[in-house]
């Protein structure tokens, strides 16, 4: 028993399809069941994907290259599409008491962690604080905050969080960061905002 089937075909591309097959004496109902009788004969589409069968080998091929220049110590980021190899990671204001970095330089990106200021002050005065402190530690790898992408703002009272988007809009220029914010505990009692951050340095 036959039944119906619908389907949503660009009008240009069914006309050409329509023409293509009326020379070859064929029309869209043969095409479609012939071509479905061979996908379940075969298993397969019944025509070659050699474009995307080309695409898969690269993609292989530049993975496996990342994945050994990984265990010979390298870093290498893979995107797919696009990538690059990074020329080494430059760690700078080291912490051995608490063993982290304040700044890491990895390929075109700057991660920078715990920026506070003003502790102790208003909450005001110290979201004002941590972005001054986030520009400075910016300077130290020849960025501003305008190549920031990327935020987490760590509040200690959530609610605090209708301050921000007024300081961002003085700070950045218009060019605002994709950002995050969350509540949550602080080591010292006087802290009550922090900001985390991306930057790119393309």
């Amino acid at each position: 028993m036959s039944k119906a089937v619908t389907m949503r075909i660009d009008d240009t591309l069914k006309k050409q399809a329509e023409e293509t097959l009326d020379e070859i004496g064929l029309n869209m109902t043969a095409y479609f069941t012939s071509s479905l009788k061979a996908l379940v004969r075969e298993k397969k589409v019944p025509f070659e994907l050699t474009t995307i069968q080309k695409s898969n080998a690269d993609y292989l091929a530049k993975l496996d290259n990342a994945i050994e220049e990984a265990r010979n110590g390298e870093a290498y980021q893979f995107f797919g599409k696009g990538e690059y190899k990074m020329n080494g990671i430059n760690r700078v204001e080291i912490s051995n008491e608490w063993a982290h970095s304040g700044i890491v330089e990895a390929g075109e990106y700057v991660f920078i962690s715990y920026c506070m200021g003003n502790e102790g002050q208003s909450v005001e005065h110290q979201i004002n604080g941590a972005f001054d402190v986030l520009d400075e530690r910016l300077k130290l790898v020849g960025l501003t905050l305008e190549s920031v992408v990327k935020m987490d703002c760590l509040f200690k009272d959530i609610v605090d969080l209708s301050f921000l988007a007024k300081i961002i809009d003085l700070k950045f220029n218009g060019k605002y960061p994709a950002r995050k914010a969350f509540e949550t505990k602080f080591i010292r009692e006087g802290i009550s905002f922090q900001v985390d951050a991306i930057a790119y340095k393309g």
